[in-house]
């Protein structure tokens, strides 16, 4: 019941104040803006037969495989779109799970209703209902835009929802887990946020300086997989529920980090 509590007052921070509607509404703006000025522009543009064939020739079977994998382009563009930018956005929402209750001294009150680990993962659970939403609410506006122009293809895009969002959401999962560590870490949301890109950046060139010193070994290679979203690239080259092939992929990544983060929760001083 605990658990059930703290993961609803996790949505209810994002969807219940004023605050939290401020950021959908920005959330919103931006995402219609990339729809309207970058997906709706490319599907008119890639629908061209002339301008196809270039863009072929420029990229070879790889245009294909972007282009032609989903029912139609505006949902191929939202799934490029998409693997690529909502990971961002999965990082500034889930930022702050447990940093600014520490730092108001408020953890330590919450830890006398539940265990540590409970407020963890509870935590963990209410921003992946929140990431869900957000995919979704992303899918069925660009669905709700594209209508405006052409209801057919728009009806055409709701066969794929369930796909698309599910597998989204899959590779937000990691990003999800990486922040529910870092929060336990710092000392505020923005902090959790500089700790995640200097993290990021120092374990991708850690992996290149290594792969570079050592090029002889090609099992360092596989070391790329060591970063969440590594497997953003094949999921490019697939469609429908053919892309669950990759789904352990972020799967293992959620659960080594929830695991690190679930240590350090309940080692560090409240």
């Amino acid at each position: 019941m605990a658990a059930w509590i703290i993961a609803q007052h996790e949505v209810l921070k994002l969807f219940g104040t004023r605050r939290g509607w401020l950021s959908l509404l920005a959330f919103a703006l931006v995402w219609g803006i990339i729809y309207a000025f970058v997906i709706e522009p490319a599907a008119r543009l890639l629908s061209n037969q002339e301008t196809t064939g270039l863009i072929g020739l420029l990229l070879g079977d790889q245009a294909d495989r972007l282009i032609n994998n989903w029912r139609t382009l505006e949902v191929s563009l939202y799934w490029l779109v998409a693997l690529y930018v909502m990971p961002f956005f999965a990082i500034l929402v889930s930022a702050d799970q447990i940093a600014s209750d520490r730092a108001r001294g408020t953890l330590r009150y919450l830890t006398l209703r539940c265990s540590r680990l409970t407020l963890y993962f509870s935590r963990f659970f209410g921003q992946l209902v929140i990431m869900a939403l957000l995919v979704a609410v992303t899918y069925f506006g660009s669905i709700a835009m594209s209508a405006l122009h052409d209801v057919q293809r728009a009806q055409q895009m709701l066969p794929d929802a369930p796909a698309v969002i599910f597998n989204v959401w899959l590779v937000l999962m990691p990003y999800v887990a990486l922040m529910s560590l870092l929060s336990v870490l710092a000392r505020s949301s923005r902090q959790a946020t500089v700790f995640s890109v200097v993290l990021w950046i120092g374990v991708w060139l850690s992996i290149r300086f290594v792969q570079n010193r050592f090029e002889s070994a090609t099992w360092l290679s596989y070391a790329d997989w060591i970063m969440p979203g590594a497997q953003i690239r094949g999921l490019l080259s697939l469609s429908d529920w053919e892309t669950l092939q990759l789904a352990p992929i972020p799967l293992a990544h959620t659960v080594v980090l929830l695991l690190i983060g679930a240590v350090f929760m309940w080692r560090r001083d409240l």
